[in-house]
């Protein structure tokens, strides 16, 4: 979650490769909800995003969003970068997240 939440490792990009490295070790599925305490809506959203779409962690996407589902029964859009302008380029329906960066992993 920090990594999603405090860009200042070098962005989206970054956290996406070392979400990547530690993919194996990711389990939300023995997770409580007590999650939702130390983080924003919108962290969870921005990391289930990058989960499901930047590196295709289908299992770890889906424990998630059941957690968020569980959780909460509405979320609102937010953006995917904190560090850009409002230009979407994309909107997930799923995550609810208005895409305004492209987050690309070979660039690391």
């Amino acid at each position: 979650m920090d990594l999603v939440h405090e860009q200042h490792i070098g962005g989206l990009s970054r956290a996406a490769t070392i979400l990547e490295e530690l993919s194996e070790l990711i389990h939300f599925s023995d997770t409580s909800d007590s999650l939702f305490s130390y983080t924003s809506l919108a962290v969870i959203q921005r990391l289930g995003f990058i989960l499901d779409v930047v590196l295709q962690e289908g299992k770890q996407a889906d424990d998630l969003y059941d957690l968020l589902c569980k959780c909460t029964k509405t979320f609102k859009y937010v953006f995917l970068s904190t560090r850009h302008g409002t230009g979407i380029r994309e909107k997930n329906t799923r995550w609810k997240i208005k895409a305004n960066t492209n987050i690309d992993i070979d660039d690391i």
